[in-house]
């Protein structure tokens, strides 16, 4: 049986973008466009096998500038197309400070219930025998 469209495989669960494109551009005060944001969300771990869709980063960034967490401006310098350039604001500086409790918890109820899971799995598997 192939696991790879329920929601147990991990590729649906909910991967963070919110506070890992805050991380991002707490590391990059001056800012980045949505482009370079992506390439960064490389480095974090939850992206290492697979980057967010580019169609939904943009909405989040949409979405977060207009929540007041970002600021945009446009970079029309260089050759090209204008881009917008993203920096967090002291909302988004405050909302990050926030997630890192809410990842905490996260964290600890995660090992909870992988335990109680583990633990529902052997006591199927001793039911199983008898």
């Amino acid at each position: 049986m192939s696991f790879g469209d329920c929601a147990c495989s991990g590729n649906t669960l909910d991967r963070f973008v919110r506070p890992s494109v805050m991380a991002v551009l707490a590391r990059h005060p001056r800012g980045l466009h949505g482009y370079l944001i992506a390439q960064h969300l490389r480095g974090v771990a939850i992206f290492a096998e697979c980057l967010p869709d580019t169609t939904g980063l943009y909405r989040v960034l949409k979405s977060m500038e207009t929540e007041g967490y970002l600021a945009a401006d446009w970079d029309l310098e260089g050759s090209g197309p204008a881009r917008r350039v993203y920096t967090l604001t002291e909302s988004g500086r405050e909302c990050l400070r926030q997630w890192v409790a809410t990842l905490d918890r996260y964290a600890a109820n995660l090992v909870q219930t992988r335990a109680y899971i583990e633990q529902s799995l052997q006591r199927d598997a001793g039911a199983a025998k008898t």
